[in-house]
């Protein structure tokens, strides 16, 4: 392959590349307005994504080009970019909220059919606490981390409930 035909392909190989970034962009957003993370987690998310973000497209660029970075491969990225945002963007945001709606209606659903018996024998546990008296402190100290869990899990399925006013790309 000449020098010239290779930088076309890692050119298209960047807009490509540009194009799957946004599609990451607008995953990792519709995630953060569904589950409204505290600003400190937003933050480091935010960190987070764009590292590993870079880390991937370095990657793909070394796999591609050797690592060579010119400035082809920034107007590429730019390119992908500004395509994906211009007409796609808004059919991947649909996309995605319908699809996260779904996962957390598929977990709110597995969560009712798990938390009912768990709740039956959480009733039946507290009618047998009461009458043990002294010895309650000990099976209440046993139960505590199982309720710590089911009200953490109750949460993170709350925080999965759509919102409608928020999802609007």
């Amino acid at each position: 392959m000449t020098e010239l035909s290779q930088q076309f392909l890692v050119f298209g190989l960047t807009i490509a590349l540009g194009i799957l970034m946004g599609v990451f962009f607008d995953f990792y957003r519709v995630l953060n307005r569904l589950l409204h993370p505290p600003r400190l987690v937003i933050q480091v998310g935010d960190l987070l994504f764009w590292v590993v973000l870079t880390g991937v497209v370095f990657t793909i660029l070394f796999l591609g080009n050797w690592g060579e970075v010119r400035a082809y491969v920034f107007l590429g990225l730019a390119l992908g970019l500004v395509i994906y945002f211009k007409w796609f963007s808004r059919l991947f945001l649909r996309l995605f909220n319908r699809v996260l709606r779904l996962v957390g209606r598929v977990l709110r659903f597995i969560g009712q059919i798990v938390g009912w018996p768990i709740r039956r024998l959480a009733r039946l546990a507290r009618l047998m606490i009461i009458p043990v008296g002294r010895f309650s402190n000990g099976f209440r100290i046993f139960l505590t981390p199982v309720r710590r869990a089911a009200h953490c899990c109750r949460q993170v399925v709350k925080k999965l409930k759509p919102d409608k006013n928020n999802l609007r790309p």
